[in-house]
C-alpha cells in the first residue's frame, strides 16, 4: 500500500469519527428548566446582517453544542495531516465520503430562498403573531451563518399564545431566557407591556436565568433585547400572550359576576326532532344586553364543536345533520353551547334531543304562514294556512304554497330549492288605502332614505315607496334568518310571517349600514307600534346651577331617536356666597361689602352706611 492510499485511509477514518464524536455530545446534553405552558420551542434573536439557527440550550457549564462542534472541528482541522495534491486521475476516483461533514449543510445566504422553502414563505410558523419592530418568537429552521461566525442569539421557552387561569398559579408564568455567545458587554433586557403597566411597561428582574411575571388579563406584551454597550444590538424578539379565564363547562355552567344568557330554540322543547336538517339558532347576550358575535359562541354535537360559520346576526344559525339511527327509528343527541365575553364570563349550556327518522318526502309536521304589511298601515292582510311539511323540503315551498291558497301572485326569482327571492305580492287592491304612519315617515326622513314613489293598490313589491322596500320573512315571529327561505329547513309547529319592510329590515327589528341611521326604536308588526327604546343607565341631562333646576333621565341611545324616561328634577344649589372684599364706612362716605358666589361667580353687595357726624 502507497503512502498516498495510506493517507486516504487516514482521512476517511477521521472524518468518520469526527461526526460520531458531534453526534455524541448534540444527542447526550439535557438542560432542566422551569415549567411555561407555553413551552414547546426555544427562540432566538439575531443582528440585522446575520442568519443564525435555531437557539441552543446550555448544559450546565454554559457550553453550547454550537461550541462544542466547533471545537470539534477545530480539533479534527488540527490533527489531520497535510495531504499532498493528487493527481487529476486520482480526483475523479476520490469517493464522496471524503467530503468533511461540515459541507452536508448548504449555506443559505440572507434573503435566499433553500430547496425546502422555494415558495417564497419564510420557515417559521405563520400563524404566529408578529410584533411591530421584531420577531414572533417562533423559532425557525437551522441555517448556517455566512463566514462562519458564531451565533448571539436568546434562548427561551416563552411562546406566543393563549393562557388559561388555571395553569398558572396566582396569575403568575415563569419562564427563562438568556443569551448565548454574547460578549462581556452585551446583556439581556427583558419587558412587559399589559394594562397594569400602562404602555410605558415594566422591566423584569431575573434570578439567574429564570424570571417571573404577573400577567394581566388579556393581552400581555413581552419583549426581549440584547443591549451592547447600551445599545440595542440586533431586532427585539417580542411574544403575545393572551390571558383568559376558565371557560364555563358542564361543571361549572357559569364563571364570572356576569355570566352571558344563552336564548336557543331548543329551550323548553320537549317534543322529538323530526327534519334531518335542524336548525338551530342561538343567542347570547351580555349583562349589558349586548349581543356576543359568533366568534364567542362554540356549539357543539355530541362533543364534535360545529365549525361551519353560522348564518344570521346577533341570533345564528346552526345547521344540524342527524343521520338515520343505526337502529330503530329514534337516536338520542347532546347539543352544547359555550358562550364568552372579553371580561372573564363565560355560560355553557347542554341540550338532550331525540331524532326521529321520517323518510324523505314524508311530513314531518305542519307549519303556518301570516302576510303582514303594517308598515304600510294594512296591518296582517292573510293569516291561517296551514302547510304540511316535507321531509328535505326548504321554506319557500310552504311560502307558494300559502300564496297560491290566499288568491295571491306570488313574483320571485331564483327556483324554490336555489336562490329563492320573493320580489313582490299581487292581487287586485291589495294596497288600496296603503298609508304609512306618521311615526315610521319621520324615521325614514331622519335616516335619508330616498323615496321612489312607486306604487301601486294591486302589488306590494321591492322598491315600492322608498330605496329600502321589500318582502323579508320571520320565524316565529322574533328570527330573521340570514339566509334565503330556499336554504331554510322548518319544523313543526314553525309561524312563517311575510312582512314587508319600507327601511332595509330597521322598521321590523333588524339593524342596517344603509341609510343615515343603523337601527330604529320602534316595530310596526302585527297591525300596531311596538316601541324598543334602548335606554342608556342614566345620567344628568341639564346640571343644576345656584338659581334654576337641573334634569336627570335615561336616555334612548338609538342614533335620532331622543326619547328620555324616568325623568326626575334636580333642586337648584343656592349660592355659596363667601366675602371676598369689604371697605370700611367713613364719616362721610358709604363702605360695602362684596361677596363672590364659589360656585357660579355671582356677586352681591351689601352697603355699610357712613358713620354719624355726630358724636
Amino acid at each position: 500500500m502507497n503512502e498516498k492510499n495510506k493517507k486516504k485511509i487516514i482521512n476517511i477514518v477521521s472524518a468518520v469519527l469526527i461526526a460520531a464524536a458531534v453526534f455524541t455530545l448534540t444527542i447526550g446534553r439535557t438542560v432542566t428548566e422551569p415549567e411555561n405552558p407555553l413551552a414547546g420551542k426555544t427562540a432566538e434573536i439575531q443582528p440585522e446582517n446575520m442568519v443564525v439557527s435555531a437557539a441552543v440550550t446550555p448544559d450546565d457549564d454554559s457550553e453550547t453544542e454550537a461550541d462544542g462542534k466547533a471545537q470539534e472541528k477545530e480539533q479534527s482541522e488540527e490533527e489531520q495531516p497535510e495531504e499532498e495534491k493528487p493527481e487529476e486521475q486520482e480526483k475523479e476516483e476520490q469517493p464522496e465520503e471524503e467530503k468533511p461533514p461540515e459541507e452536508e449543510s448548504q449555506e443559505t445566504r440572507p434573503g435566499q430562498d433553500s430547496e425546502e422553502n422555494k415558495d417564497g414563505t419564510d420557515d417559521f410558523d405563520q400563524s404566529g403573531d408578529v410584533g411591530e419592530n421584531g420577531s414572533s418568537g417562533n423559532a425557525g429552521d437551522e441555517t448556517v451563518i455566512p463566514g462562519g461566525e458564531k451565533q448571539v442569539s436568546i434562548a427561551t421557552d416563552l411562546e406566543s399564545g393563549v393562557i388559561r387561569e388555571s395553569q398558572l398559579k396566582n396569575d403568575t408564568l415563569r419562564f427563562y431566557a438568556y443569551l448565548v455567545n454574547e460578549t462581556k458587554d452585551m446583556s439581556l433586557k427583558i419587558k412587559i407591556v399589559n394594562k397594569d403597566t400602562g404602555q410605558k411597561g415594566r422591566y423584569l428582574s431575573p434570578e439567574k436565568r429564570d424570571y417571573k411575571v404577573r400577567l394581566a388579563k388579556g393581552e400581555n406584551r413581552i419583549t426581549l433585547y440584547i443591549k451592547d454597550k447600551g445599545s440595542t444590538y440586533g431586532m427585539p424578539l417580542t411574544f403575545y400572550i393572551t390571558y383568559l379565564a376558565d371557560l364555563a363547562d358542564e361543571n361549572k355552567p357559569q364563571i364570572g359576576a356576569h355570566p352571558p344568557v344563552i336564548t336557543t330554540n331548543l329551550d323548553g322543547r320537549t317534543e322529538n326532532i323530526k327534519t334531518n336538517r335542524f336548525i338551530f339558532t342561538v343567542q347570547a347576550t351580555t349583562y349589558k344586553d349586548e349581543n356576543l358575535t359568533f366568534d364567542h359562541i362554540a356549539v357543539s354535537m355530541d362533543g364534535k364543536k360545529i365549525t361551519t360559520v353560522p348564518t344570521g346576526n346577533g341570533v345564528y344559525e346552526y345547521d344540524l345533520y342527524f343521520d338515520p339511527p343505526a337502529i330503530g327509528d329514534l337516536q338520542k343527541h347532546e347539543i352544547t353551547v359555550l358562550a364568552w365575553d372579553d371580561e372573564g364570563n363565560s355560560s355553557f349550556k347542554s341540550y338532550n334531543v331525540t331524532y326521529q327518522f321520517v323518510s324523505e318526502g314524508d311530513s314531518v309536521g305542519t307549519a303556518t304562514i301570516t302576510i303582514d304589511a303594517t308598515t304600510l298601515g294594512l296591518g296582517i292582510i292573510a293569516e291561517g294556512f296551514e302547510y304540511d311539511i316535507k321531509q328535505g323540503e326548504p321554506a319557500s315551498y310552504a311560502v307558494m304554497a300559502a300564496l297560491d291558497y290566499y288568491g295571491f301572485e306570488g313574483a320571485c326569482s331564483g327556483t324554490l330549492d336555489v336562490g329563492f327571492y320573493l320580489k313582490s305580492i299581487g292581487a287586485a287592491y291589495i294596497a288600496n288605502g296603503a298609508s304609512i304612519p306618521a311615526e315610521l315617515w319621520s324615521k325614514i326622513e331622519k335616516d335619508g332614505l330616498s323615496l321612489t314613489g312607486q306604487s301601486s293598490r294591486d302589488k306590494i313589491g321591492e322598491f315600492d315607496y322608498t330605496e329600502g322596500s321589500g318582502w323579508m320573512y320571520t320565524i316565529n315571529g322574533s328570527l330573521y334568518p340570514g339566509r334565503g327561505m330556499s336554504e331554510y329547513y322548518l319544523s313543526d309547529g314553525d309561524n312563517i310571517i311575510l312582512r314587508f319592510t319600507l327601511a332595509y329590515g330597521k322598521d321590523l327589528g333588524s339593524t342596517s349600514d344603509r341609510g343615515a341611521l343603523s337601527s330604529y326604536c320602534g316595530i310596526w308588526i302585527n297591525g300596531k307600534y311596538v316601541p324598543r327604546h334602548k335606554m342608556d343607565e342614566g345620567k344628568v341631562i341639564k346640571e343644576a346651577s345656584c338659581e334654576e333646576e337641573g334634569l336627570w333621565g335615561r336616555t334612548c341611545r338609538i342614533e335620532g331617536c331622543g326619547h328620555r324616561e324616568e325623568e326626575k328634577i334636580i333642586p337648584a344649589k343656592g349660592h355659596d356666597y363667601k366675602e371676598t372684599e369689604r371697605a370700611e364706612a367713613t364719616d362721610s362716605n358709604d363702605g360695602y361689602i362684596r361677596y363672590t358666589c364659589q360656585r357660579c361667580g355671582g356677586a352681591k353687595t351689601e352697603i355699610i352706611h357712613k358713620k354719624d357726624s355726630k358724636r
